[in-house]
Order: C-alpha cells, then structure tokens, then sequence
C-alpha cells in the first residue's frame, strides 16, 4: 500500500513507460491522476484505474508528487513551465522528471519551481520496457534529499531499485554513463575514482 505520507500521485505522458509507472502505483495503493493528449492512451490509462484529468494543471490541483514522462527536453518545458502546474502545486509537492533529458533542464526549472516552494528531482529509468512491465526498473534520481524522500515511496511502485545518486541532474548524468559502451563505461568510472569528490560533488 502506499505510505501515508503521499497517497497521491501525478503522471503525465501516458505512452508506454508512463503507462505502466501509473498502473504499478494504482496497484500499490496510489491514487493516480493522469494526463496525455492521446485520447487512445487516456482510455488505456483509465482501463488500469487512473483518473483522467483533462489538462496538466488539473493533475497538479490533485496530487503531491507529479511524475512527467515526455518525449523530450521542450516537452518537459512545456509541461512544467508553460501549462499552469507551478502555479496549481501546494508548496512541499515534488515534480519528478522521468523522461531522459539534459541536467541544465531540470536545473533551469529548478529555478522556477523551488522558489514556490516546490521540488524538482530527476528519475530516469533503466533496464527497459519488459521490466517496467514487470515494476523491475532501476531508478537513478538526482535531487535534495527531502524532495527525494518525498517522492520515494511512489518511485519504489514501478522500481525493483532506487539509487540516489547526487544532486538535481545526477541521475539524468549516471543514466548516460550506464549506457555507454563497456569499454567507455569502465574508463569513465577510473576516472571518477580519481576525481575530487567534492569537486564532482560541485559539477553534479
């Protein structure tokens, strides 16, 4: 069951991933609040009981953590800055960015949305579709702590695994190096190791 602490949720992009990280948190307990401009993936959405509203800034009047799962970086702009969603959230609600996106987005809506007293964090997602089918994916998220704890027990729905990895954009950055080429990949993590920490810490 959902914990008491959020109970309800927000996801927005309704295609294949948003779809079933809305259907593993309908069966965990969550209420779910749901948008796509797809009228077809909105009736699918419904058929696994989420509750449809019809524009992004509905979704943001109903829930506490809200979920965005786009195609790509201007989308989550538009979503996020464009469609009224700053200004419907109660302060203390947290905005999860799971779509694959650049770290300057989540940052540069970082700036709008903190001050309102709203968190940003970023959650991409590993592993696949067939494991978000089976709530299997790992999540690397990037954000404050309370907004990560805030948001967590919705995340652990859909996820076999959550690793906060850093800051705001730490996880968008430890998804592209997980899908480098092995040899790359390994190079890179040499590297790390040798890194000041909190110099990484600083670029995170």
């Amino acid at each position: 069951m959902a914990q008491d602490n959020v109970i309800r949720a927000g996801m927005i992009g309704l295609g294949a991933m948003g779809l079933q990280m809305g259907r593993h948190m309908v069966n965990k307990g969550f209420e779910v609040y749901g948008y796509d401009i797809s009228a077809e993936a909105t009736q699918r959405a419904q058929s696994h009981g989420m509750r449809i509203c019809s524009a992004v800034s509905d979704v943001g009047k109903s829930t506490e953590v809200v979920f965005v799962m786009v195609a790509n970086d201007k989308q989550i702009h538009d979503v996020i800055e464009r469609s009224g969603l700053l200004d419907v959230l109660p302060r203390g609600a947290v905005i999860a960015i799971a779509s694959s996106c650049a770290p300057e987005t989540c940052r540069a809506l970082a700036k709008l949305a903190v001050p309102k007293g709203i968190g940003i964090i970023d959650v991409p997602l590993v592993l696949g579709q067939e494991a978000m089918d089976n709530g299997q994916v790992v999540a690397y998220v990037g954000g404050d702590d309370a907004a990560v704890a805030k948001a967590r027990p919705a995340i652990e729905a859909f996820s076999k695994q959550v690793l906060h990895v850093g800051a705001l954009g730490a996880g968008q950055i430890t998804k592209s190096i997980n899908n480098m080429p092995m040899p790359l990949a390994g190079l890179v993590d040499q590297l790390v190791k040798h890194l000041n920490q909190e110099r990484m810490k600083a670029l995170l």
